[in-house]
């Protein structure tokens, strides 16, 4: 049927297995090729995650300084604004957390 001659099912299955095991073969061969790739891209993204948050957790601020104020860390959307006007350091707590206030005097 168009040019091609007619194979039973049988035949198709003993095609298949060969098959089957050169691809089996294939993957146990190069299995240790595709780890050691998959290792080197992990550990490159981990340095990579690594050097930003680092530079990330780089920044402290000290009483003072003038700092942008996050209006809702948790929620954000595309036509809200997500920082609220210029605000004073006024203390530094504990784990790079700060008492805010704004031109105003009101404290955050």
């Amino acid at each position: 049927m168009y040019g091609r001659t007619a194979r039973l099912p049988l035949e198709e299955e003993a095609f298949s297995k060969n098959i089957l095991l050169d691809r089996v073969i294939t993957m146990v061969y190069k299995l240790p090729i595709f780890r050691e790739s998959a290792k080197i891209a992990i550990k490159r993204a981990q340095e990579k995650m690594k050097q930003e948050y680092s530079i990330q957790q780089s920044t402290k601020f000290q009483v003072g300084d003038q700092v942008l104020y996050d209006n809702n860390p948790n929620y954000h959307t595309k036509l809200k604004k997500k920082w609220i006007g210029l605000w004073t350091v006024m203390e530094v707590l504990y784990n790079r957390t700060y008492k805010v206030a704004d031109h105003m005097g009101v404290r955050k």
